[in-house]
């Protein structure tokens, strides 16, 4: 049976449900995905639907109350001004890249009225080993084989050290082609709810922008690239 192309795969995971903690979906195979997001913040609870069964922690898909609530805005509002947004990312052009997709995720922001969001070396490690990953070891998930989910991989990362309050979300995506470009996959986010709440939350303010290349089902045999964005607030 012949695969189906990556591209099309890429909207699969765009528009599906999926998951935000526990256990490791790599088993199906099959590449979908949520945005998911955490906070250990009584004031940010409400931004978020689930619970992790972990004291003072609740994770899972971000809510999608306050996205009534900001002024409308069409997708790709504002991007019209960022250089490198049909690149399709290689090696060669990675730090183009991880710059396109700031300048296009914080366009959208700034047509929203929010404020810009500023790279962070933490969640960006945290991104970029957990990207790597998934296309190393053959699966697509918030939780890696072994286990972790994004907070604690942002954890590990250090991010978290000294504060007492804390908000994160995690995008995921990958795809080839024009799929794989910044403004295929900041498109295909900003027409996901899920993934469009965690872009447009305000509370954010930091992010980490992990990009590997290659796609992260082997029996997928397109090239392209898997993107990872971590988002953060500390108190």
């Amino acid at each position: 049976m012949r695969c189906a192309p990556a591209s099309l795969l890429l909207l699969l995971v765009l528009m599906a449900a999926g998951c935000g903690g526990g256990e490791p979906e790599s088993v199906d195979r099959s590449p979908i995905g949520e945005a998911a997001t955490a906070t250990n913040d009584p004031e940010a609870r409400d931004e978020v639907r689930g619970n992790s069964g972990r004291p003072g922690i609740v994770i899972g898909p971000p809510s999608l109350d306050d996205l009534r609530e900001l002024p409308p805005a069409g997708v790709g509002a504002g991007g019209e001004g960022c250089r490198g947004t049909a690149l399709e990312p290689t090696p060669q052009n990675a730090r183009d890249v991880k710059t396109a997709i700031l300048c296009l995720l914080n366009a959208e922001r700034k047509a929203r009225g929010l404020p810009a969001l500023r790279v962070n070396v933490r969640l960006t490690q945290a991104a970029t080993l957990h990207s790597n990953d998934m296309v190393a070891r053959g699966y697509f998930s918030h939780v890696s084989l072994t286990g972790e989910d994004f907070v604690v991989r942002i954890k590990k990362a250090g991010y978290l050290r000294g504060s007492r309050a804390w908000t994160l979300g995690e995008n995921l995506a990958w795809g080839s082609g024009t799929l794989a470009s910044p403004a295929g996959i900041v498109r295909g986010w900003m027409e996901s709810p899920g993934h469009k709440a965690n872009i447009l939350n305000g509370r954010f303010r930091e992010i980490g922008i992990g990009v590997a290349f290659g796609v992260p089902l082997p029996e997928v045999q397109d090239a392209g690239a898997t993107y990872n964005t971590g988002f953060g607030a500390r108190l």
